[in-house]
């Protein structure tokens, strides 16, 4: 359970779930097109929010030794809106853009470490995906694109996820086909209608990707299997 919010974070609490109101409207209107001109106030906004409570916590936006609190949960909703309204606009080289990628990245890693079903091979496509944005946002912060708090906020994402994936790496271990295909079917039936749903029954972010993802593991499955076939012969 998220802390309580110091009183000092409650006026820019208001002021996120203003914003965040604010960017759940622009997305859900489908009587406009998107454009970089409306986008660009709220991502400044944001931007200014995040400057706002680096400077309420004393310059210490993110301590890894407290525990996130409704102000860190609001915003990490809101880096992700902005984020996903930059890919929608196809401006996927740019570090805001970086912010929703590397979400749906890190879930990706959760689930395959939960349920302990991968090989390197699998994980290739992903570790250069990460190599990616990795080089968006060091050019960014050589260019001084963005403010060093949101350049934080970024790179403690990318962290986060760079972090289970070197997890990843270190207990890969081998399985039969016959294994994997009992824990593909296991994540299989957390499907309803065949689509992922979270504790709360909605839809979350990186659906496609989730999917896409259990697609590849079946692959992957095949492929052992042949190669267990090969060895066999």
């Amino acid at each position: 359970m998220p802390e309580t919010v110091p009183q000092e974070e409650k006026p820019i609490l208001l002021k996120m779930l203003n914003l965040r109101m604010r960017l759940s409207v622009l997305k859900r209107d489908r009587t406009t097109h998107l454009d970089i001109h409306q986008l660009e106030p709220l991502r400044q906004e944001t931007a200014d929010l995040i400057q706002e409570l680096t400077n309420v916590r004393h310059g210490v936006l993110i301590d890894e030794k407290q525990q996130a609190n409704r102000c860190d949960d609001l915003l990490d909703e809101v880096c992700q809106m902005i984020s996903l309204c930059f890919l929608s606009l196809g401006k996927i080289r740019e570090s805001p853009a970086v912010y929703s990628q590397v979400a749906s990245i890190s879930h990706c890693f959760e689930r395959l470490d939960e349920f302990g079903i991968y090989a390197e091979e699998f994980l290739e496509p992903y570790a250069n995906m990460l190599k990616d944005i990795k080089n968006v946002l060091t050019i960014d912060e050589k260019n001084e694109t963005l403010t060093k708090p949101v350049m934080q906020i970024l790179w403690h994402k990318f962290r986060q996820c760079e972090t289970i994936y070197k997890r990843l790496l270190d207990t890969i271990h081998e399985v039969s086909p016959e294994l994997y295909q009992m824990k593909l079917a296991s994540i299989e039936n957390l499907r309803k209608d065949g689509k992922f749903l979270d504790a709360r029954g909605d839809i979350p972010e990186g659906q496609a990707l989730c999917v896409n993802t259990l697609e590849e593991c079946y692959q992957l499955m095949e492929e052992l299997r042949q190669t267990d076939d090969e060895d066999d012969v």
